[in-house]
C-alpha cells in the first residue's frame, strides 16, 4: 500500500471521530430497547431504568430525561410491561403502538414530549412485546379488551401524581384511543385509525373532547375510514392532517413535522 493511501485512510477515520464526538454533543441520547431487570407491580427500580439529559426546546434549563421499565396489571389480571417517561410537571400522556409492534416506537416522540413537560406511559399491549400473550391467537374480545391496557397505563400515571390530558395511538392503537377518549373525555392524537380493526369497531364511537388525526392520502383504508369517521361527525373539536405518500400508523412520525404538529396540538388541547 502505497504511504499516501494509508495517510488518506488515517485523515478520514480521524475526521468520521471527531464528527462523531461533535454530534454526539449536539444531539438527544438514543435509548436501545428496555434494560434487563424489571419492576415489581409497578414499582420502579434505579437499576431498571435509564437517566440523562436533553436540552431544552426553549433555551432554558435542560430537561431530565428517565425512561423506566414498569411493570401493570390491567383490570381483568392480564400482566403488562410499559416504558414511564417521566417530567417534572403534571400532565401526562398515554401511548399506544400498533399491531405487531411494541412502545419502542413511541421512544423518540415521548423523548420530544419530555422537552415540553410531558410525562408518558408507553405500553406493549396484550399479546405484544414484553406483556402476557400472543396476538395471533386473539378473538376480537381479545383485541377489544386492549382498552383495559389503556386504562391500566392512565392509572398507572396517576399513581405517579400525573394527569391524563391526552391519549395517543397508533391503527389499531388509534381505536383504542379513541374509544379511551370517548369514555374518559380527554384528548386524542389519532395515527391511520380505521372503522374497524380486528373487531375494534369505531363507527358509533363518539368523543366531544378535542381530536387530532393524521393519516397518508395512499394508506387506502386508513384513509378513507378517516374521512368517513369526520363526515359522520364523530368527533367533537377535531383537525385532520392529510400527508402524502402511504406511511401508517407511528411511521406518519417522521413524514413533515407530524411530531411538531401533535405537541402544537397538545400545547393547545391538553390542559
Amino acid at each position: 500500500m502505497r504511504p499516501e493511501t494509508v495517510f488518506l485512510g488515517l485523515a478520514l477515520s480521524l475526521a468520521v471521530l471527531a464528527a462523531g464526538c461533535a454530534s454526539t454533543q449536539r444531539t438527544m441520547p438514543s435509548f436501545q430497547g428496555d434494560l434487563s431487570a424489571a419492576a415489581t407491580n409497578g414499582t420502579d427500580l434505579l437499576a431498571n431504568s435509564t437517566r440523562s439529559t436533553l436540552p431544552s426546546a426553549n433555551g432554558g434549563e435542560a430537561v431530565n430525561y428517565t425512561k423506566e421499565r414498569v411493570e401493570l396489571i390491567a383490570s381483568d389480571g392480564t400482566k403488562l410491561v410499559g416504558s414511564y417517561y417521566d417530567s417534572g410537571g403534571d400532565k401526562g400522556l398515554v401511548l399506544l403502538h400498533q399491531l405487531d409492534l411494541d412502545r419502542s416506537t413511541w421512544d423518540a416522540f415521548a423523548q420530544q414530549a419530555q422537552r415540553d413537560g410531558y410525562a408518558a406511559v408507553a405500553i406493549d399491549f396484550r399479546g405484544h412485546g414484553e406483556s402476557q400473550g400472543s396476538w395471533r391467537s386473539f378473538s376480537d374480545k381479545d383485541f377489544q379488551d386492549m382498552l383495559l391496557d389503556a386504562e391500566a397505563a392512565a392509572t398507572y400515571l396517576q399513581q405517579r401524581g400525573k394527569r391524563v390530558t391526552a391519549v395517543l395511538g397508533a391503527s389499531i392503537g388509534a381505536n383504542t384511543a379513541f374509544r379511551y377518549s370517548s369514555i374518559h373525555h380527554v384528548p386524542a392524537v389519532l395515527l391511520s385509525p380505521g372503522l374497524v380493526y380486528h373487531g375494534i369497531d369505531i363507527n358509533d364511537t363518539t368523543s366531544n373532547s378535542s381530536t387530532l388525526i393524521v393519516v397518508a392520502q395512499g394508506d387506502t383504508y386508513a384513509y378513507t375510514s378517516s374521512q368517513e369517521l369526520e363526515q359522520n361527525n364523530l368527533f367533537g373539536q377535531h383537525d385532520l392532517l392529510v400527508l402524502p405518500g402511504t406511511a401508517h400508523g407511528t411511521y406518519l412520525l417522521g413524514q413533515r413535522n407530524v411530531t411538531a404538529t401533535i405537541l402544537d396540538f397538545l400545547e393547545k388541547n391538553a390542559k
